[in-house]
């Protein structure tokens, strides 16, 4: 049965380690506990009722400190290592092949805003974090978002704890008479939602995994006769966080990837998403209207790369030029 008096004596402690531990990646109900720690200060606090709200506001204040201690992580790894932390971050999500595209998407669409809203969309706070830091955002900047996002989110949470207190109690009671059943329904019932995400996760690999190319061949072709059509499609925002590109490259935009004239030579499309899904998504949809030429390159950027094959520095205004073709010479 939980102890609400624990929970409500060390309210401040347990606020800060749940959400510093959830924000270092960890995967741990940060949302959900403070939720607890709320109906845990209503049960066992003070008569009458209103006076909990200023010892909410004390554990709120250890969640936003807890919040900030553990992003500064990410933040500093992002301005430090750029895109390599957003792969490794991802890593630990269940959605790792969407994650940083998602991530991209929104951040090209609010800015450094999006971290006001990313800790209600799991996964998103995870990257979005980091990803202000290969964007470069001004450290200020980042920590009064930081701080504005993370404040409203532990206030929704703390907040509901006591609306919520009284069926907190009767659930708490109902687990009690349930007795070890109970659990092991809820064990079982979490290892089946993982193994549905890994089943779905590992077929959308698979039906994506054909019509490649390695780092080699294309590097073949590229000294060949028959140059091929090299596409970057990062978005925007992927492209200012690793501004380099292969040489020779064009910029992708979904009016090009439109183009019939694709359909007369080699495409190859590449990215630096996990396991290249946004790159073989693409080249699956140009496949389907005609360009059966269109392959992904295995790896992406990050095999090309690692491979110390050429890359071209982009400027700012290059990285978000939608057609602009990458000289041999940078220069």
């Amino acid at each position: 049965m939980i102890s609400y008096e624990l929970a409500a004596r060390h309210a401040p402690q347990i606020a800060f380690a749940v959400v510093f531990v959830a924000s270092l990646g960890a995967p741990v109900p940060a949302f959900a506990t403070l939720v607890l720690v709320g109906a845990s200060l209503s049960i066992t606090g003070p008569s009458p009722s209103w006076q909990v709200w200023p010892m909410l506001g004390g554990v709120l204040l250890a969640a936003i400190a807890g919040g900030l201690a553990g992003d500064l992580v990410w933040f500093t790894c992002g301005r430090r290592y750029g895109h390599r932390t957003l792969h490794a971050l991802c890593k630990l999500t269940m959605s790792r092949d969407s994650c940083v595209i998602q991530t991209e998407k929104l951040y090209g669409r609010w800015g450094a805003w999006v971290l006001v809203m990313s800790r209600f969309i799991p996964g998103l706070s995870l990257v979005a974090v980091p990803l202000a830091g290969a964007m470069k955002v001004r450290v200020a900047a980042f920590l009064w978002r930081d701080a504005a996002g993370t404040f409203v989110w532990a206030a929704v949470a703390l907040g509901a704890g006591p609306y919520l207190a009284p069926v907190l109690k009767a659930a708490s009671s109902a687990l009690a008479t349930a007795g070890p059943g109970a659990l092991v329904a809820a064990i079982v019932l979490a290892a089946a939602f993982v193994a549905y995400r890994h089943v779905r996760r590992t077929a959308l690999i698979r039906r994506l995994g054909t019509h490649r190319i390695s780092v080699e061949d294309l590097r073949a072709l590229m000294s060949g006769d028959a140059t091929p059509t090299v596409i970057d499609v990062r978005s925007v925002d992927g492209r200012q966080a690793d501004p380099y590109a292969i040489v020779g490259a064009v910029l992708g935009s979904d009016a090009m990837l439109q183009d019939a004239a694709l359909a007369a030579r080699q495409v190859v499309l590449y990215c630096a998403s996990p396991n290249d899904v946004a790159a073989a998504t693409l080249a699956e949809g140009l496949r389907a209207r005609g360009v059966r030429t269109a392959v992904t390159l295995t790896g992406g950027l990050a095999a090309w790369r690692k491979a110390g094959l050429a890359l071209v520095p982009l400027d700012r205004k290059e990285s978000t030029a939608p057609l602009s073709k990458l000289s041999e010479d940078p220069d």
